[in-house]
């Protein structure tokens, strides 16, 4: 790739030459008309004033080298950059991965642009496993130019799988060329740990689900989302759709939501709307919307029924039992789940046939986890 490029340079002395009609008539004695010789009075110091003038009126210019000096030139390649908002992290498609390089030269040099695998193992200095996947750009390149090139994921039309790649930018046949490590993330974030905290354990909130406080704050522990980023929202709405206020904070590791009110009161039982909306390092966007329900209410049994008759508290029943039935009142039309409610009679050790009168106990158990009174 080098060139050889000339440098030309003449070196020029210059060197004083006598007079020649000097050189003949300095030496020669003064003679009057008639030829007699005059004796010459002392000489005065302007004769050798006349010889330097002489000199000057007389240059000759010696040029003795003519140098040429080859240099060696090449393409400098510098100033490789990939951003994507700030990271090399991109979604591919309509977000393209801007990539930027300038070449110091002074001729126009060919380049190219070629995508390869990330099969290193960790080893930077090790290009020799990876496998190239495809030329996504290649051009000719001016002097002191920056070439910029928006990439959308994508090689000889096909888009690449979400994973790691290295960008290589080689200009004039580099044997050093310039790489740069991308990632192609075109998946949004799953949500899946939320938890609501302030009781003594914490309670995962899921779509449809009960928990029975108190509600202090909304925990969003999430791998996949970038939940540091300022981006990251937490709305909650109750049943008339007012907003519940609170704030965020932003961590690593988690996105909380601490509420200014805390759930605790049986006037604040009823449908909560949770609404997040998460990005990922990409910048992919996940919003998830789940109703749950606060009930910190125990419920009340209204009735319990067997088949001899009805059971009231303090009171018994004689003869054989076949079932137990019991009828329960909430303070939220949707507060019972049968399905998952449950009767335990208390009885006998050992399921020991009853030859005396026994006290048995009915508890029935709600769905939220909240246990009724035993009659």
């Amino acid at each position: 790739m080098s060139k050889n490029k000339y440098i030309y340079a003449a070196a020029c002395k210059s060197q004083p030459v006598s007079n020649p009609s000097t050189e003949l008539t300095k030496n020669m004695p003064e003679t009057n008309r008639r030829g007699w010789v005059i004796q010459p009075a002392k000489k005065a110091p302007q004769k050798q004033s006349i010889k330097k003038a002489n000199f000057l009126f007389f240059l000759s210019f010696v040029c003795f080298a003519l140098l040429t000096i080859p240099t060696p030139g090449w393409a400098d390649l510098t100033g490789l950059t990939v951003d994507a908002g700030g990271d090399a992290v991109f979604r591919g498609g309509v977000d393209r991965l801007r990539i930027i390089f300038t070449v110091d030269d002074e001729d126009d040099q060919d380049y190219t642009i070629e995508v390869l695998t990330d099969d290193n193992d960790g080893n930077e200095d090790d290009i020799e496993d990876e496998t190239v996947l495809g030329i996504i750009d290649q051009g000719v390149v001016s002097a002191n130019e920056t070439v910029e090139f928006l990439w959308d994921g994508t090689v000889n039309n096909r888009q690449l799988p979400d994973g790691t790649y290295k960008i290589r930018v080689t200009v004039d046949n580099d044997n050093d060329p310039e790489i740069a490590d991308v990632t192609l993330d075109s998946s949004a974030p799953r949500v899946s740990g939320v938890f609501g905290k302030g009781g003594e354990e914490d309670e995962e909130i899921t779509d449809g689900g009960f928990i029975k406080g108190p509600l202090r704050s909304i925990e969003v522990r999430e791998e996949g989302a970038d939940l540091s980023n300022r981006r990251n929202t937490i709305f909650l709405r109750n049943a008339r759709q007012s907003v519940v206020r609170g704030t965020l904070n932003y961590g690593d590791t988690a996105l909380t939501f601490d509420l200014v009110d805390p759930l605790d009161e049986p006037a604040e039982n009823g449908k909560y709307t949770l609404i997040l909306i998460l990005l990922d390092e990409a910048g992919n966007v996940v919003q998830s919307l789940r109703e749950f329900t606060f009930d910190n209410v125990q419920p009340r049994i209204a009735r319990v029924s067997t088949n001899r008759r009805a059971i009231v508290p303090d009171g018994g029943v004689n003869g054989r039992i076949t079932f137990v039935e019991a009828s329960l009142t909430d303070n939220l039309p949707d507060g019972i789940d049968p399905v998952t409610s449950s009767i335990t009679l208390t009885g006998p050790p050992n399921n020991e046939p009853i030859r005396e009168t026994r006290r048995w106990i009915l508890r029935v158990v709600e769905s939220g986890g909240i246990c009724c009174h035993p009659c």
